[in-house]
């Protein structure tokens, strides 16, 4: 795979990209996030083990880069796998997000100072979220 990949929001525009990393700007008619998951992904492995085939080091390089093939496959297709991309990286942050707050309740528990109160209400909100949001995907 190439190393990794991130869409950059537009007032990234004036930070700093140097040694192996590459700005890439997407023709306004490709969803970066669509771009983002070819290039992570086993379309962009392939190209770059073609590209290092003969080379020691596996290096990116700008005219790797600019010699990358993308495939398309229609708007709706790409707008649907870009989005997928952008739920992905909203779960990503919220589960870091839940494992900070889950790793303050237990050292709050091992040091005595739980407000178990705030965890009850916290539990019962979770709950009623979960009645009223239920998983796409039964378990039965």
């Amino acid at each position: 795979m190439i190393a990794g990949g991130a869409v950059c929001p537009e007032e990234a525009d004036g930070y700093l990209v140097n040694g192996s990393v590459f700005r890439i700007r997407p023709k306004p008619e490709i969803d970066p996030h669509f771009l983002a998951a070819v290039l992570v992904g086993p379309i962009g492995a392939v190209q770059k083990k073609r590209a290092a085939s003969n080379s020691v080091i596996s290096y990116v390089s700008l005219d790797f880069v600019r010699a990358l093939q993308i495939p398309r496959f229609g708007e709706e297709t790409e707008t649907g796998i870009g989005n997928d991309v952008r739920r992905f990286d909203a779960n990503r942050r919220e589960s870091r997000g839940l494992i900070s707050a889950a790793r303050a309740g237990v050292e709050s528990l091992i040091d005595g100072t739980l407000d178990e109160p705030a965890l009850l209400a916290e539990g019962e909100a979770i709950e009623q979220w979960l009645s009223e949001n239920p998983s796409p995907h039964p378990t039965e």
